[in-house]
């Protein structure tokens, strides 16, 4: 399964950027999983939009720039590939600076029904648990 990561840099992405085998109900899945190193430009987001069968868009809980550059990508991948809700996740990242939180959790949950797409919040700094988790869940 070709995961392509999106979002600004900073974010996140290179943290969870990996090449892996996923045990999941339907037996092991090879994800290959390719950061788009904050390159978002239109010629960017044709490729990723070519390569990938799953889109996860990152943005920082604590960065509002980043969640707004974040909703951008999302509703481009909406307006510009037929996909279904669980080939696009928006994904909060740095769970664990809460205390220093910009983005409201309601606000990115509201956007992600928008697009009806999947919506998680993880912190990668405390371990690869969440991350993995997330991908268990997109992969049902």
């Amino acid at each position: 399964v070709r995961v392509v990561l999106m979002g600004q840099d900073g974010v996140g992405k290179s943290e969870a950027t990996y090449r892996h085998h996923l045990a999941t109900d339907q037996g092991y899945v090879s994800l290959d999983v390719m950061d788009t190193a904050g390159l978002n430009t239109r010629e960017k987001l044709d490729f990723c939009l070519a390569f990938g069968e799953i889109y996860i868009v990152l943005y920082s809980i604590i960065d509002k720039t980043s969640f707004y550059e974040a909703s951008g990508i999302a509703r481009f991948i909406c307006e510009h590939k037929h996909i279904d809700s669980s080939s696009l996740v928006l994904l909060g990242t740095k769970q664990d600076l809460e205390h220093l939180r910009d983005v409201p959790e309601p606000e990115a949950r509201s956007i992600a029904d928008e697009l009806n797409c999947s919506f998680y919040e993880i912190s990668i700094s405390e371990g690869f648990e969440d991350t993995l988790g997330m991908f268990h869940v997109v992969m049902r």
